[in-house]
């Protein structure tokens, strides 16, 4: 049945709608908890599920604080040029009357620091979209085996949260059933009657 074959009485809850000719890498369902990563597959009994608890954390934060230190100097460095030739004519608007080989011209510098602002800015966004981007997990624990269900956002945490909880409980719920349901009698087998049989009468006494 597609990528899974259910078992009898098993339906799918998450995702809903379910496609079984779609590639799904999480699927819930009403008896366990599947999870594909490419060819491999893990799954894991509802009835042995013990823990479940969510995780968010920031993966990239240290690359997205390289890149807005990197990013601020430049930037800073950037304004500092434009600032410093503020007002000042180019050469091509005034000449300038004494030849100085140190002295750059205003038009250029401003240029610079257009450049350099620009690739500061470029690197501080790159720094803020690493340092903002979250990673959601769902960790679910049972019988010395952990599994990391990777989710989108928030919302889809919580909803895998709440559906793994539902199928726990309805898992322990018929586990108590199955319990508590009255085992049948068993009928004591009847004892088979032995019939004696009577002993032959005893025979003419040998002759010495």
């Amino acid at each position: 049945m597609g990528m899974v074959e259910l078992r009898p009485q098993e339906s799918v809850f998450f995702p809903a709608p379910y496609d079984e000719n779609e590639y799904t890498p999480l699927i819930i369902t009403s008896q366990r908890v599947l999870q594909m990563e490419g060819d491999k597959r893990r799954e894991m009994d509802g009835g042995k599920i013990g823990f479940v608890g969510r995780s968010s954390t920031r993966p990239l934060i240290f690359f997205g604080l390289f890149f807005l230190l990197c990013g601020l100097p430049v930037l800073g460095y950037g304004a500092y040029l434009w600032i410093s030739v503020l007002g000042m004519p180019t050469f091509e608007e005034k000449p300038p009357s004494v030849e100085d080989p140190g002295f750059e011209d205003p038009g250029k510098v401003r240029i610079w620091a257009i450049v350099l602002a620009a690739i500061g800015i470029v690197l501080l966004a790159i720094g803020l979209l690493l340092a903002k981007r979250k990673r959601h997990l769902v960790i679910v624990r049972g019988e010395k085996k952990v599994m990391k269900l990777k989710v989108k956002d928030k919302t889809a945490q919580q909803q895998v949260m709440m559906t793994i909880q539902a199928m726990m409980n309805a898992a322990k719920a018929s586990a108590q059933a199955a319990a508590a349901a009255p085992k049948p009698e068993e009928k004591p087998k009847e004892k088979q009657k032995t019939l004696a049989m009577p002993a032959p009468p005893p025979g003419p006494p040998g002759k010495r």
